[in-house]
């Protein structure tokens, strides 16, 4: 099957040719591949990376007790989420153009890159408080430390809401 053919054996069922929220990206075909090796490449080193960070920080933070070291393991941890798509629908479908997937399964399959980048985004602003807190108001940094689990669970309550109210808009982020 030549990569005309398969282009139109594709089928994108959910999508409105004029809806910009989610477009098929036009002639990629030419460096499909390099790009795939590429990007395979830089995903992995990142996942790898990111495990040795997470694994490390972890093994610190066991006999020290930091809190902003807490915050970033909880960081890595929403990092892995995201890099998550990466690896189930990014790469294969970057390499071979994808025919294996319907729309509603790469959507389905893709909610992790979302809730990642929301919850990553609201965690940074968390940590951000925090390290602020430190000098300008202790008390406020005593509540922080107190209520950890529950500070980074609102943070990944955000980016779980935003995965639910951007697909039930229709404005699938993938």
């Amino acid at each position: 099957m030549n990569g005309s053919s398969l282009e139109s054996h594709l089928v994108y069922e959910l999508f409105d040719p004029n809806d910009k929220c989610v477009t098929k990206v036009n002639h990629v075909d030419e460096n499909r591949v390099l790009f795939g090796i590429i990007f395979t490449i830089i995903a992995v080193f990142s996942l790898v990376v990111i495990l040795i960070v997470t694994v490390t920080v972890y093994s610190v933070n066991s006999t020290r007790k930091i809190f902003a070291y807490e915050l970033l393991n909880f960081l890595n941890i929403t990092q892995l989420i995201y890099l998550l798509p990466t690896f189930v629908v990014t790469i294969p479908c970057t390499i071979t153009k994808c025919p294996y997937f319907t729309d509603r399964l790469t959507i389905w399959l893709s909610w992790p890159d979302t809730f990642g980048l929301y919850a990553g985004a609201a965690i940074n602003c968390l940590i951000a408080f925090e390290r602020i807190s430190v000098f300008l108001s202790p008390s406020i940094h005593k509540v922080l430390v107190k209520y950890a689990i529950i500070w980074c669970s609102i943070s990944w309550l955000i980016g779980a809401a935003i995965v639910a109210v951007s697909n039930s808009i229709g404005c699938h982020k993938w």
